[in-house]
């Protein structure tokens, strides 16, 4: 970065480890069915614990419902936003930040209802952006969840990608679900100068 001495640590968590699972669907006291069961005040504990050592400035989250389920594992320093959608779904996207380290310059939501060759079904993906001046420069932090399904993703990473085209400082975080290594990863949808790292912290 060309801020002089500015050290940053990212970091990506996909929540649905704070869930234990059922083969048949239960429902919540709104009466929305789900095959997920909240794990106990412990296990909430722990994994606050594990974020809070891995003390990441930027964190981008996966799989969680709302903002409260993200700022109920990290500590009172951060701010969270998380993508909102009318449905009950536990597949939303967000992005937390120290709060008193940045001045936050803008967050968008980017959808896949846009370019003519996604289908109807898709078109309600979504990316987070965060972008934050640093130095002289903006920087952009993504997260995002890529699907399973191997036709799905590409979708997504197509979509990524031409986003990605109008940006020049950035980094992308999240659940890509296939390993960026794997032979199976189509990196090549990306751009040639598109660096792909990865660090386990678990």
């Amino acid at each position: 970065m060309n801020a002089e001495n500015f050290k940053l640590k990212i970091a990506s968590y996909d929540t649905l480890t704070l869930y234990l699972t059922k083969r048949e669907e239960i429902k919540d006291e709104n009466g929305s069915s789900s095959r997920r069961i909240p794990r106990s005040d412990l296990d909430f504990q722990k994994i606050r614990e594990h974020l809070l050592q891995i003390d990441a400035d930027i964190l981008a989250i996966q799989n969680l419902r709302n903002e409260a389920e993200a700022l109920n594992i990290l500590s009172e320093d951060y701010s969270c936003f998380v993508n909102k959608r009318s449905t009950q779904s536990h597949r939303e996207i967000g992005i937390c930040w120290k709060k008193n380290k940045f001045s936050i310059s803008n967050i968008q939501i980017h959808k896949a209802d846009i370019p003519p060759f996604f289908k109807a079904q898709y078109n309600q993906e979504r990316f987070v952006e965060l972008q934050i001046p640093i130095g002289k420069s903006y920087y952009s932090f993504w997260s995002v969840y890529l699907y399973k399904d191997k036709e799905r993703r590409i979708d997504q990473l197509y979509l990524l990608n031409n986003l990605l085209r109008k940006n020049k400082n950035f980094f992308v975080l999240g659940n890509f679900n296939d390993p960026l290594y794997s032979a199976h990863f189509p990196g090549k949808l990306f751009q040639k100068d598109f660096q792909f790292l990865t660090q386990d912290f678990t």
